[in-house]
């Protein structure tokens, strides 16, 4: 409870940075000291331009995804979705992607790695050394990727910065990803969502051949008003309801088939036979 309402109020207070379902909170701010540059599809930004440093937060419980758009570092750096164990290296393809459940609002557990062992950790805390103080991650605008392998928009686009330097000093080009988040449906949405489709769905006809077997007790009524002509009769038969069986399911016998006078001839037929209520 604490945690969320400390959240709450740096939501507040630092103005977080909102993409439809996710929060870039925004610890501070800087001006690059070298061009961001080498990202397909990104603008390349001049030193002096200004970018938000911060943490990422989900609002709400969904999928997020992370794709790899590029690098320009002299390090070997990576990403790390603790969340599930999954990576992101330099070696990947740009456009490659991993996933993970988030179970509800809260820092996404996630973070870059430039020198092994140094990380800028999602939220993470520098008196713990879960967070290495000469990085951190900033948000990059645009969030659209014009081409390349990884075209398209994102809900947030995040530039790691690594530890070649101090935390504000840099380009924030040396790991970059593209976030993108999928929020879970909740049940009246479905349900919202779901009625128009229900109400222009039709019954399909389907011709019933020897059985005719009612399940629901709430159909009963419907279904004895239901006359069915079978494939195997003349056009001119009909199923045709009679008195009512037994409560003993061992008497219950869906359909029976009989002759039955139609127009002055024999025809066979069939009757359907429902059990009491």
């Amino acid at each position: 409870m604490k945690r969320t309402l400390l959240v709450a109020a740096l939501l507040a207070a630092a103005g977080a940075a909102q993409a439809s379902d996710l929060s870039f909170i925004v610890s501070s701010s800087a001006a690059r000291t070298e061009t961001f540059n080498n990202i397909t599809g990104l603008p390349n930004f001049a030193p002096g331009t200004m970018v938000d440093l911060g943490s990422l937060w989900a609002n709400k419980a969904g999928t997020i995804t992370f794709t790899y758009l590029g690098q320009e570092s002299g390090f070997t750096d990576s990403f790390h979705l603790v969340l599930n164990g999954t990576n992101l290296f330099e070696t990947d393809p740009v456009g490659s992607s991993i996933s993970s459940w988030v179970g509800g609002p809260g820092l996404v557990d996630f973070k870059f790695e430039g020198i092994s062992g140094k990380f800028a950790k999602n939220g993470g805390d520098l008196l713990n050394g879960l967070w290495d103080p000469g990085t951190s991650i900033g948000r990059i605008l645009p969030s659209t990727v014009s081409s390349g392998a990884a075209a398209g928009s994102y809900d947030l686009i995040l530039g790691y910065n690594d530890s070649a330097g101090a935390a504000t000093l840099g380009d924030w080009d040396d790991f970059v990803v593209g976030v993108k988040f999928t929020p879970v449906v909740p049940d009246m949405e479905m349900m919202r969502i779901g009625a128009p489709l229900c109400s222009s769905m039709k019954p399909p006809i389907v011709p019933l051949i020897f059985t005719l077997k009612v399940i629901a007790l709430k159909l009963r009524p419907l279904a004895e008003m239901l006359y069915i002509s079978l494939p195997l009769i003349a056009p001119s038969s009909v199923c045709q309801p009679v008195s009512r069986l037994s409560r003993d399911p061992s008497k219950d016998i869906p359909l029976e088939l009989r002759p039955v006078k139609l127009r002055g001839t024999w025809t066979p037929s069939a009757r359907c036979r429902f059990p009491e209520p």
